[in-house]
């Protein structure tokens, strides 16, 4: 994946590019900054992103302009940085008093989940406001 850069409020995302393999899969260094000091690096996998998210991702890529998140009141989510960059599997946080700012994933596996898992259990009431 190329470099890819994007901005927010002083906050510069920026995929470096830096590969590293975690639990197994290729990870690409994402760093968070502000001001010129790193703020985080999220390493991300888009080779465990979906499929039709991985195409939605190189489409959004694609269009936004350079400063979108600077013009966007949104900080840019989880869900979108997911979709963009791809999952992320090691979370440093260089914002942290403490050394434990941080989580990384160890393993991963690849396995069919019953579609019983989805169903809406029959108890369920939905409530009403």
């Amino acid at each position: 994946m190329a470099a890819f850069r994007v901005r927010y409020f002083g906050c510069c995302y920026n995929l470096t590019g830096e590969m590293e393999v975690i639990a197994g899969i290729r990870a690409t260094k994402l760093v968070r900054a502000r001001q010129g000091t790193v703020k985080a690096e999220l390493w991300v996998a888009s080779e465990i992103t979906p499929t039709t998210f991985r195409a939605i991702a190189r489409n959004i890529r694609n269009k936004l302009p350079a400063n979108y998140w600077d013009n966007n009141n949104e900080m840019p989510m989880l869900f979108q940085a997911i979709l963009v960059f791809g999952v992320p599997l090691r979370i440093v946080d260089h914002q942290s008093q403490r050394d434990s700012g941080g989580l990384e994933a160890v393993a991963i596996k690849n396995e069919d989940i019953p579609d019983s898992l989805f169903e809406i259990p029959g108890e369920y009431r939905q409530a009403t406001l």
